[in-house]
């Protein structure tokens, strides 16, 4: 990813046996939501949220995590933050050797959505 507000260093998806394990580094590390292709699926994340999220942000949250393509070019996951108010949506779309990243909250004092990133395939 180009250099940007929130330090964003890359995001990457890895599909096997009905998950999809996406994973984001940032300035605070790396951190991965483990995404249901077929059925939510719960666990425990350090995704960085807190400019989402009311600056809001513990060292590990539970999330229940869902995705699905809506297109031949966008994968679109859906994470409930399930011990507080917040459910992210997170678009990427593939478009040539790119990828848009795009991350929007259902709630939020602020912004409800961060800037949308564009970054190289690798």
């Amino acid at each position: 990813m180009p250099e940007n507000a929130d330090a964003i260093k890359s995001v990457s998806l890895s599909f096997a046996d009905k998950t999809c394990t996406f994973t984001l580094e940032d300035g605070r590390g790396t951190h991965k939501v483990e995404v249901g292709l077929d059925a939510p699926r719960e666990g425990t994340t350090t995704m960085t949220g807190n400019k989402l999220h009311h600056e809001y942000q513990p060292d590990v949250m539970r999330v229940v995590a869902s995705g699905s393509c809506r297109d031949l070019r966008t994968f679109v996951m859906t994470w409930t933050f399930v011990e507080s108010a917040f459910r992210d949506t997170v678009t990427c779309t593939f478009e040539g050797p790119q990828v848009r990243f795009a991350r929007s909250v259902n709630v939020n004092s602020s912004a409800l959505d961060m800037p949308t990133l564009m970054g190289k395939l690798v």
